[in-house]
């Protein structure tokens, strides 16, 4: 092999190894919606189980993979209830067990809790509130090209995420559309088409679990415009309603996500 077909791999290989480097590296740091409302945990296999609404705090990592798994940095902020089938509320101190992963992207996450806590403490339901603040830092992985450091974190949890509290979290219409879509979502299966009566019922029964008087809000609006186009876009065809839900869900929150990114970055 001669000097300069080796001067050329040395060159070359670094470039290429930059794509792979960059694709293993921690991906972003990411906030979780203050809840609106409630969001009930749906269990099955061993697992409770629901979507939140989420956001990229820290636009220059790359967007999570489905599945990607996540800490709670502050799970302070996060509520856990549980209701007995009598009607008993029980407050539990069960946030160390949430589990946390990527649902699709970075606007979205999945959270649950062993079944076996259902028994434990004879629940009928449980449901879970976040509150202001909270954020995510992915699970730290072995030979991270570029992990994610302490001033990563302290930045991204600490001034960032006050700034999304005001511009996300307080987003108006385009979040509370993102968050009943949400609601949406959790009600029909995870794997394959649901049934005709579980697809009817979808909308009846996220909307009897938000208790509120207003139902000519702008986001409610927003959500029932999202629900009904998709009803009529997956009655056929390989699409499922719920992943055209979270096409609509994600087409409001990245809009605001946006917003959010603008600002930081232009340093207001």
């Amino acid at each position: 092999m001669t000097r300069k077909l080796l001067s050329s791999l040395a060159i070359a290989l670094p470039m290429a190894m930059a794509p792979l480097a960059a694709a293993n590296a921690a991906p972003q740091i990411l906030g979780v919606v203050a809840s609106a409302q409630p969001t009930q945990l749906y269990c099955a296999n061993g697992e409770c189980v629901a979507q939140l609404t989420a956001f990229c705090l820290t636009e220059y990592r790359a967007s999570p993979s489905k599945g990607t798994p996540y800490q709670a940095h502050n799970p302070q902020t996060i509520k856990v209830i549980g209701q007995r089938a009598d009607g008993t509320v029980v407050p539990l101190d069960v946030a160390h067990a949430l589990r946390f992963s990527s649902a699709r992207n970075h606007l979205a996450v999945q959270v649950s809790l062993p079944q076996a806590i259902m028994r434990l403490y004879e629940l009928a339901s449980i449901t879970l509130e976040v509150d202001d603040g909270l954020s995510l830092i992915p699970t730290a992985k072995p030979g991270d090209p570029k992990p994610i450091t302490d001033a990563d974190i302290q930045i991204a949890t600490g001034p960032l995420r006050s700034v999304a509290t005001g511009i996300v979290d307080r987003g108006g219409p385009r979040v509370e559309a993102a968050q009943l879509t949400t609601l949406l979502i959790n009600t029909l299966p995870d794997g394959g088409r649901a049934t005709d009566a579980a697809r009817a019922a979808a909308w009846d029964k996220a909307f009897a679990s938000l208790g509120v008087e207003d139902t000519k809000s702008d986001g409610l609006r927003l959500a029932s415009q999202a629900h009904s186009q998709c009803q009529a876009e997956t009655t056929v065809g390989f699409t499922t309603l719920r992943q055209c839900l979270a096409s609509s869900h994600d087409i409001f929150m990245g809009k605001i996500n946006k917003k959010y990114w603008d600002a930081v970055n232009t340093g207001s």
